[in-house]
């Protein structure tokens, strides 16, 4: 204001009714509280303006009223409240009015009206809250996630310290695969309750599985545990964590665990151990725990694993009896696949060519359902095109080894033997017998090169 206020003037009715004392008082209050007061305070003195006030229209007291009140709301300070009052004149103002709340007495009787109006307030925004707050729920369960992110913007609105809504929001943001803005959620409603289980649980799964933010989720998930102890998802997805950066025996540990807390789920837990255990190359420990697993429940999918590790440690009769077992259960392309590999490497223990012709027949069950699957970088059908040639290589001459005629010169020969030992060389062929086969290559040229050797070779077969 450009004048100084006169506390003691009727003309100029402003919130400074109070004394100053008084006044003084209300500037020490919290911003929230003595927005109430002043609120108050405006209503109190509209309702009773002027000594025709009764006369006054009533929707002309109602912008009074509004505009005094946004004010408030805006945090304007006392003079520019005062200064808005006085634009509407003196002939308003009821001297026995003022006089009457003049004293610091009615500093009191504000406060108690707005301690009042506090309480309603309270109440209003809790009854508005619970009713925006069951209605984004309602959607979140329907599944309407990203109706729900709004309605729980709603909520936030008008109650921005509101932990289950951040909490929900966050899901909603996860399943709408908005992770960062789920990881923000989360990290609100722990500010909000720094020992808030939910809060770290969700955060490190979102963390650790979608921000590749290792070391956070693990901090995370360490918090939810220390939050409660008994809580078998988190140790679950820990140790996955772990497992999915190749920290196997963290995740055992984690499964060590698991085994006292979750005994009604116990095939499950020796399973996940088991896989650790056979990626840390201890496969005694794998075989044991796949073990206990299928003594709870006879799972295709364990005794799979388990007679991959029995290969392993070179038990196949086990090993084939496991993969056996799997395929009558469930077929799969899976243990189709696992068992064609058996069977090749069973072959080079037994030299047997009926190993190879069953792990031809399981890896074409492979190719048919797709023929994309490769073998040591080689497509599935050239690798069993591979099989087939091996298999029948003992039974072939030494000029259909080199793709030749029998009346093929030397120069033809040699042409036709650089090609093969380029294509089945070790370092460039990945198939498991291209050195055997190079040495094959090798053997019929070096005989065919050799007009005396290819002479006696030729009298002896033909």
């Amino acid at each position: 204001m450009n004048e100084t206020i006169d506390r003691n003037n009727p003309n100029q009715l402003c919130i400074p009714i109070l004394s100053d004392e008084s006044a003084a008082k209300l500037y020490k209050l919290d911003e929230k509280e003595k927005q109430i007061i002043l609120t108050v305070m405006l209503r109190e003195i509209i309702a009773h303006l002027g000594k025709h006030g009764e006369n006054i229209d009533l929707e002309y007291k109602k912008v009074l009223e509004n505009d005094l009140i946004s004010l408030v709301k805006k945090n304007a300070d006392l003079d520019a409240v005062s200064e808005e009052l006085i634009r509407f004149g003196p002939e308003f103002y009821d001297d026995n009015y003022l006089n009457k709340f003049s004293s610091s007495f009615a500093y009191k009787q504000y406060l108690e009206v707005a301690d009042n109006e506090k309480i309603i307030y309270e109440t209003e925004v809790e009854v508005e809250t619970s009713k925006r707050y069951s209605l984004a729920y309602g959607r979140f369960e329907q599944k309407q996630y990203a109706v729900s992110i709004e309605l729980f913007n709603n909520v936030i609105e008008i109650n921005p310290n509101h932990l289950s809504s951040f909490l929900c929001r966050g899901l909603a943001h996860m399943h709408t695969s908005n992770y960062e803005a789920a990881e923000n959620d989360f990290s609100k409603v722990i500010e909000l309750d720094d020992n808030n289980f939910e809060g770290y649980y969700h955060r490190g799964y979102v963390r650790g599985f979608f921000l590749d933010n290792f070391l956070g989720a693990l901090l995370d998930y360490d918090k939810a545990i220390d939050n409660d102890e008994n809580h078998i998802q988190s140790r679950y997805e820990r140790a996955e964590l772990y497992q999915k950066n190749h920290n196997y025996p963290h995740a055992i540990n984690d499964y060590d665990e698991l085994v006292s807390i979750d005994i009604d789920n116990l095939d499950k837990v020796f399973y996940r151990r088991g896989i650790c255990n056979f990626e840390f190359t201890d496969y005694d420990k794998s075989i044991s725990d796949y073990t206990k697993s299928l003594e709870i429940s006879l799972d295709p999918n364990v005794l799979l694993a388990r007679a991959k590790s029995y290969s392993k440690v070179k038990n196949y009769q086990s090993a084939l009896e496991d993969f056996n077992k799997s395929i009558d259960i469930e077929p799969s392309v899976e243990s189709y696949y696992e068992r064609g590999l058996f069977w090749i490497e069973f072959s080079k223990n037994n030299e047997n060519k009926e190993f190879l012709r069953n792990a031809i027949n399981d890896l074409k069950i492979v190719k048919e359902s797709d023929s994309s699957v490769q073998i040591n970088g080689v497509l599935i059908n050239d690798f069993i095109a591979s099989l087939l040639r091996e298999i029948n290589l003992n039974e072939l001459d030494f000029y259909e080894i080199l793709e030749v005629d029998k009346s093929a010169s030397s120069e033809e020969i040699t042409k036709r033997w650089k090609i093969l030992l380029k294509k089945w060389h070790p370092d460039i062929n990945k198939h498991p017998n291209s050195k055997e086969m190079t040495q094959k290559i090798n053997q019929a040229y070096q005989t065919l090169i050799d007009p005396i050797k290819r002479k006696k070779y030729d009298e002896q077969n033909f």
